[in-house]
């Protein structure tokens, strides 16, 4: 940046104030800033405004250390009803801050309210650098659904992904057909991506298990199929041993890498995981008494997770469900570091996770309540809304200047069985990469000389 535009900047007023450094402002202030009060930055000159809205900005401030130390980066979010009348209800979100619900905007215009608007219901499938994405049905039996993304710290309006994109055969598709996806980021070619998985789940039907993947680049504005059967661990994903796939991913904290948990007929469990920057699947080893937990057990990813990969193990039982068991890989992809705590809620509940990154205080929901547990002390805190019921978490908050940008693009339609009509339709998406690498405070790249 040019000492002209620094001095007009950051000099004094006619106050007579002695310039402020520039070191001092990038590395010891806007780290320090929420998204929020960056985002009124952005109305106190052009200049603020081309910097705080460019992803070399945003991509740094919430990967910068000082701001990832902050509280954000492991608040849960909440999805909770409130009663309108006999027949209608109103959607609202909440922040849990320590000991305090903060009231979320909204829920944006294109999301999830019967009453209101097209979808019947979704589901959270992941999110990553503060990023949800949704997947929602159109229809009662899920046939039609659409992919939403939402950065709750940002935007009032969610933006919806094109599905007619989809690569699917006519045989393929039916009643029994099921999905799941995940969110992550691309790091090598500065682009988040979103994975789709088309499967007949094995718990509606006996045909032979088999899948399609399909890939979404936010950059290139277009889906793609991988091929996995033709990866070298082609085990992985065509196997006639699976049942059906987790309904949540976690993403791994710099977004490289997303997993869920599949169930299988014969190894019971196994935990996926695929690379966004290498478009490969993978197999990750866990714990013996997990991967071969019996029908009695159930397994799930834990909603809340901080920087290492999180399981839950509890009796599938809701009446008998009384002690929960949560496996921590302490070091990525290292089968030894798995960590094993026991926990003796006492009572059933759904267990969500770890509570502001401690190993002790965990977060269960319980009849529409929020019920933290100290395993050391073994003390309850009950949080509830007033007149309102807390129905999930959908994981993990975190404040981010990433900004969803809409954009025309023209669809391209892959098709696997020929039968299917060849359509082309202009969609609105998502549009959220940053430029190639320069340096964040370049004065190329803002014009500045």
């Amino acid at each position: 940046m040019s000492q002209k535009i620094r001095k007009s900047l950051l000099s004094s007023s006619s106050s007579g104030m002695e310039l402020l450094p520039w070191s001092v402002v990038e590395e010891e202030i806007l780290p320090k800033l929420s998204a929020e009060s960056l985002a009124r930055f952005k109305l106190v000159s052009k200049f603020w405004k081309s910097l705080i809205s460019s992803p070399r900005f945003i991509r740094w401030h919430f990967t910068h250390p000082k701001y990832c130390s902050h509280d954000n980066l492991n608040v849960p979010i909440l999805r909770c009803f409130s009663k309108i009348d006999m027949y209608h209800e109103q959607e609202l979100y909440f922040l849990l801050r320590g000991n305090q619900f903060i009231k979320l905007l909204d829920p944006p215009q294109t999301m999830i309210s019967p009453t209101r608007h097209k979808y019947l219901s979704s589901r959270l499938i992941g999110s990553c650098n503060g990023i949800m994405c949704f997947i929602a049905k159109t229809d009662p039996r899920f046939l039609k659904h659409e992919i939403i993304l939402w950065n709750p710290s940002m935007q009032r309006k969610s933006l919806e992904i094109p599905l007619s994109v989809y690569l699917y055969d006519r045989s393929f598709f039916s009643e029994h057909l099921d999905f799941c996806g995940g969110l992550g980021y691309d790091a090598q070619n500065d682009d988040y991506k979103i994975v789709h998985i088309s499967y007949c789940s094995r718990r509606k039907t006996t045909r032979p298990f088999s899948c399609f993947v399909n890939i979404y680049s936010i950059k290139a504005r277009k889906w793609r199929v991988i091929d996995h059967t033709k990866q070298q661990q082609t085990s992985i994903l065509s196997d006639d041993h699976i049942v059906e796939f987790g309904s949540s991913s976690q993403t791994c904290a710099d977004g490289k890498r997303v997993h869920w948990l599949v169930s299988c007929e014969m190894s019971r469990w196994r935990l996926v995981s695929f690379d966004m920057s290498d478009e490969i699947f993978d197999q990750m080893t866990l714990p013996d008494s997990v991967a071969m937990a019996d029908w009695k057990q159930h397994v799930e990813l834990a909603s809340l997770v901080g920087e290492s990969l999180t399981l839950f193990v509890y009796d599938s039982k809701w009446s008998t469900r009384t002690d929960y068991v949560v496996w921590v890989m302490k070091e990525y992809g290292v089968a030894d570091s798995w960590t094993k705590l026991k926990i003796s809620f006492g009572e059933p509940g759904k267990p969500l996770g770890f509570l502001n990154n401690s190993r002790n205080e965990f977060l269960f929901l319980q009849s529409g309540k929020l019920v933290s547990y100290d395993n050391e002390s073994r003390q309850k805190t009950c949080f509830g809304i007033e007149g309102v019921s807390i129905m999930s978490c959908l994981g993990t908050y975190m404040e981010s200047l990433v900004k969803l940008q809409k954009q025309v693009c023209r669809a391209n339609m892959m098709l696997i069985n020929q039968d299917f009509p060849d359509h082309h339709h202009d969609h609105d998406i998502a549009f959220l990469f940053p430029p190639r690498d320069q340096g964040l405070f370049s004065n190329s790249y803002y014009g500045t000389e």
